[in-house]
């Protein structure tokens, strides 16, 4: 079975997700390392996937706080999730610290699942601050 740790002291980590995605390994090779290492996977994962989950699944990508995440709309949410590539489990970490939980049709786009679920939270939050706001003016 592949050392994926050594692969990234070896190569670091964009050295070895380029390594796993250029690699002989079958996508069931690699689901089954991965499924081995207890990392969550979609239903059909990509190679990219698979790569990401494997190298990235121990290293924290989102490093915003989740109050500034929550002034985000939609759009700027997945703009910064495409830009800081966090792993799945990461992703599925932050929707279970907001009390989100994942059904089988939003783990198939849970980038877009998560942006969404974050943005309305923070929508929600919103308005209720400018009701509680409006009441004490009154």
């Amino acid at each position: 079975m592949m050392d994926v740790q050594t692969l990234v002291e070896w190569l670091g980590p964009e050295g070895a997700n380029s390594g796993i995605l250029a690699s002989r390994l079958s996508i069931s090779e690699l689901i089954e390392i991965a499924r081995a290492k207890g990392l969550p996977l979609s239903p059909k994962p990509s190679r990219k996937e698979i790569a990401n989950e494997l190298i990235y699944a121990g290293t924290k990508k989102i490093d915003k706080p989740i109050d500034d995440l929550l002034t985000m709309d939609t759009d700027r949410i997945v703009k910064y999730f495409n830009e800081t590539n966090p792993s799945r489990s990461e992703i599925i970490s932050l929707l279970s610290s907001l009390g989100i939980t994942i059904g089988s049709q939003a783990s198939k786009s849970l980038l877009q699942f998560a942006a969404r679920e974050i943005s309305d939270l923070g929508m929600y939050q919103r308005v209720a601050r400018g009701s509680h706001r409006a009441q004490k003016a009154t």
